[in-house]
């Protein structure tokens, strides 16, 4: 009784499925574990022939499909019984699904390895910690083609010379020890070509290292080529630099000459006037003289306007000198004050053109900056002549009148930067040139009247040398252009305009 009752036990609460079918193979038993495993209950199996393959003499793997219809493995063992006086058979099945996989998948796995260590290109080597070759693939060899034997516990002084030996066996005790590893390149010499290696380790078990060795010589070659080319390229570069110096250092000098012969205009324009005035103090000196009119007052007076005419011509040729003469050195100077000295140069050409202008400053007007004046006012002449020979091409297209041509300079600051916006009512830039006004040698003028250099140098001069910025854009009936510069704080030393 006692015994029956714990091998019911036993029977009930095992984890494996048991099933007690008779001589024809109609169930009998079945225990909770089974139900699971098959995925029915009892009153449907039992006195049904479930078609158990019942065998004896060995375990035996079947394949089930359970009430959900999905596939089960499982490993059956079967023993003969009796079965209320009757012969039967008691089969116990264990659930190996997922047994099966992880091994369907191991073999998997091993048999990827197992091609991967044999026909992989690189070099593998399965070593000991004393650098004892336990196993490599068919890298190893330059034809790639695998010996009729491998030769057994080769150290790696068989495969590379000393020096290369002695850096894989430091990296050897480096990763034994510290479970880390850092790459390691080496070169040999074969079939009289350098060749570049780079040996990579991986720890496999605790005493047992993968050594990977790859071919990076095309790497190294490429590597070493584009040095070269580096190099090439920064001479280039320096020397295109150098040119391109030079070059701006030659269109520098032309647009100071081309700024030269406008002044001579300008001198000329500013001394006609005052020439005539003084041939004409002559003239009455010389009629004063024939009447007997030619008092002491009346000499005086004369000798005094002509003075006075003189005094202006030598301020003028003052004005122009100081312009052109370049200064090296960055000053500071008012920003204001110098825009007044640059229309002082220029005004005779824009009154005998009939070319109106006016200077507003909106706020401050004791704005001061530390730059080069003579390159700020020449950039002004540019610009401001760039506005006179658009206001004559209108008045020729018939756009403007004779007396309609007005250049508006406006300056304004925020405190750290400073605008001059130059204005013009010349018709504007047409939108075909309006991207190329910059480029040097571009002009719409024919060759006596401009070089294409002067709005080329101006934004050379602003940007790259004084920090600033130099655009342009249309605006209605004309064309504005803007400088802007950083300023600074007014000088103690200095007085506002």
């Amino acid at each position: 009784m006692e015994n029956e009752k714990c091998l019911s036990k036993l029977v009930i609460d095992n984890a494996d499925g048991i099933v007690v079918v008779d001589k024809e193979g109609r169930v009998l038993f079945v225990n909770p574990a089974a139900e699971v495993l098959f995925g029915r209950t009892t009153a449907s199996m039992v006195g049904t022939v479930f078609g158990i393959p019942v065998n004896v003499d060995k375990p035996k793997d079947i394949s089930v499909v359970n009430a959900k219809g999905e596939p089960v493995v499982a490993e059956m063992l079967s023993a003969e019984t009796q079965w209320d006086g009757a012969s039967a058979y008691v089969a116990s099945f264990r659930d190996i699904t997922g047994h099966v996989s992880l091994e369907e998948e191991l073999m998997q796995t091993t048999s990827l390895l197992e091609a991967i260590f044999t026909v992989f290109p690189a070099r593998y080597f399965l070593i000991d910690a004393h650098g004892v070759v336990l196993d490599y693939n068919t890298g190893v060899f330059l034809d790639n083609t695998l010996p009729q034997s491998y030769v057994a516990n080769k150290t790696l002084a068989d495969f590379f010379p000393p020096d290369a030996v002695e850096k894989l066996m430091e990296a050897v005790d480096f990763v034994l020890k510290d479970k880390f590893f850092m790459p390691v390149e080496f070169s040999v010499l074969e079939n009289e070509l350098e060749k570049n290696y780079e040996a990579r380790l991986l720890l496999f078990l605790e005493d047992k290292l993968i050594l990977i060795i790859r071919d990076i010589s095309d790497f190294k070659r490429a590597e070493k080529e584009l040095s070269l080319l580096n190099q090439e390229l920064e001479r280039r570069v320096v020397t295109e630099i150098d040119k391109r110096a030079v070059q701006e250092q030659v269109l520098l000098q032309k647009s100071r000459l081309a700024a030269m012969g406008e002044m001579i205009g300008a001198i000329a324009h500013q001394w006609r006037q005052p020439l005539t005035t003084v041939g004409l103090l002559f003239q009455e000196i010389k009629d004063a003289y024939n009447h007997g009119e030619l008092t002491k007052e009346h000499l005086n007076k004369v000798i005094s306007d002509g003075m006075n005419q003189i005094i202006y011509m030598s301020k003028t040729i003052d004005d122009f000198r100081n312009f052109y003469t370049p200064s090296k050195e960055k000053q500071n100077f008012n920003i204001v004050q110098a825009i007044k000295e640059t229309i002082s140069v220029v005004a005779s050409q824009l009154k005998n053109n009939y070319i109106g202008y006016t200077i507003n400053t909106i706020g401050r007007d004791d704005i001061f900056i530390t730059s080069y004046k003579a390159e700020f006012m020449q950039v002004v002449i540019n610009i401001i002549s760039n506005a006179k020979g658009a206001i004559i091409g209108a008045r020729r297209s018939g756009l403007l009148s004779d007396n309609e041509g007005h250049i508006t300079i406006g300056i304004i600051s925020d405190g750290n930067r400073a605008k001059i916006m130059i204005k013009d009512n010349g018709g504007g830039i047409p939108s075909r040139i309006k991207d190329r006004i910059f480029e040097p040698y571009f002009t719409t003028k024919n060759e006596e009247k401009g070089m294409g250099i002067g709005l080329y140098m101006s934004k050379i001069i602003i940007e790259r040398n004084m920090g600033g910025e130099l655009y342009s854009e249309d605006i209605e009936k004309g064309a504005i252009f803007t400088i802007e510069l950083p300023i600074d704080t007014l000088p103690a030393s200095v007085d506002p305009v």
